[in-house]
This record gives structure tokens, C-alpha cells and sequence, in this order.
């Protein structure tokens, strides 16, 4: 089973999804070519699975980012405030 890797108290950054994610394709087929054709794989796989659980993919698909959406802009206002506030911590912008 693939887990999370980060502390208890630390917040979920786009960092750990991609981490999460990338253990998956690691244990499956999916990153077997390259990452863009894992993740075309992977969406026709949970479009087959919606499918046949009568779940509608698409609403899921606009539910999912519009989660995107407001975790990166979460993510931007933080270093946003860091910066201002002159924190002393490195902000790096463009990140994904």
C-alpha cells in the first residue's frame, strides 16, 4: 500500500502528491512508457471504474479542479505571506 510521507503535524504540499503519486506509478504499469502516458492511463482506468460504479467522471473531474485549483492558490498566498512578512525562507515561484 502506498502512504503518505511527511510528519504528523506538516501540511500536505503539491510535493507530497506528486511523490504519492509517483510511488504509484513505481508499483504499477502506469510510468512503464513515460509519466504523460501513465497519467492518460491512468485516467482512462478511473473513467472505466466510475463507469462501472456509476460514478459521473466528469462532475468528479470538475470537483477535482476546483480542489486543485484552491490548493494552489493556498500554496501561492502562503509563500505570497512569507515573502512579505520577510521570514528569511527562500520563495521560489512557478512551482507545481
Amino acid at each position: 500500500m502506498i502512504e503518505w510521507t511527511m510528519g504528523e503535524d506538516e501540511e500536505i504540499k503539491p510535493e507530497h502528491r506528486r511523490d504519492y503519486i509517483g510511488g504509484i506509478f513505481q508499483e504499477t504499469t502506469y510510468g512503464e512508457d513515460d509519466n504523460e502516458s501513465g497519467v492518460a492511463d491512468m485516467l482512462a482506468d478511473l473513467m472505466h471504474f466510475c463507469d462501472l460504479e456509476n460514478i459521473d467522471f466528469d462532475d468528479k473531474l470538475r470537483i477535482a479542479k476546483l480542489h486543485f485549483k484552491e490548493e494552489k492558490d493556498g500554496a501561492a498566498r502562503v509563500r505570497a505571506e512569507k515573502k512579505e512578512a520577510g521570514d528569511g525562507h527562500k520563495v521560489v515561484e512557478g512551482g507545481g
